[in-house]
């Protein structure tokens, strides 16, 4: 599993991984090549409650936080990031494909860690394959968001259907 890498368990009803972890959920559903988890994240001092969106298909996962009330005026909307799921019986395996884009909803998006992608192709931590299926996956979803009106709520609607909105 690569560097930022988790594993969501449909059977035990966890997610974990190298950060840390089992964490119980509190809300987890899978429909159509895609999950949805939700969970409550007490110890953090920015992030109150996380609720996640793995479309399989698309090598995305798109994430919704709740902050506390002094991050809520400066704070995104979305994370969505271009990682790799993987489905594994039960366990559904996510690699970090180091891209992310932080959306504001229906304004626009800022991508981050472009430099990262870079870095892992050239140390080799990701192959050139992986760096290019990244790309692509990229490219999709800056046109999926484009042709939404930069809305991750409308987004989700196509791309996750069945899934809690």
């Amino acid at each position: 599993m690569a560097l930022g890498g988790y594993v969501v368990d449909t059977v035990e009803r966890t997610v974990g991984g190298p950060a840390g972890g089992p964490h119980g959920l509190d809300r987890l559903e899978v429909a159509n090549d895609g999950l949805f988890y939700a969970r409550a994240i007490p110890a953090d001092a920015n992030i109150s409650y996380q609720e996640t969106w793995l479309i399989s298909l698309q090598g995305w996962t798109i994430t919704r936080f709740a902050f506390h009330e002094h991050l809520r005026q400066r704070s995104i909307d979305w994370k969505m990031e271009l990682d790799q799921v993987e489905l594994d019986g039960s366990l559904w395996r996510v690699s970090d494909g180091y891209l992310d884009l932080d959306v504001y909803e229906g304004t626009h998006y800022d991508l981050e860690d472009a430099d990262e992608l870079a870095n892992a192709i050239v140390a080799g931590a990701i192959s050139l394959a992986e760096g290019m299926a990244t790309l692509h996956a990229l490219d999709t979803l800056c046109k999926a968001l484009r042709r939404h009106g930069y809305s991750g709520q409308s987004l989700l609607r196509e791309y996750a259907p069945g899934l809690p909105q």
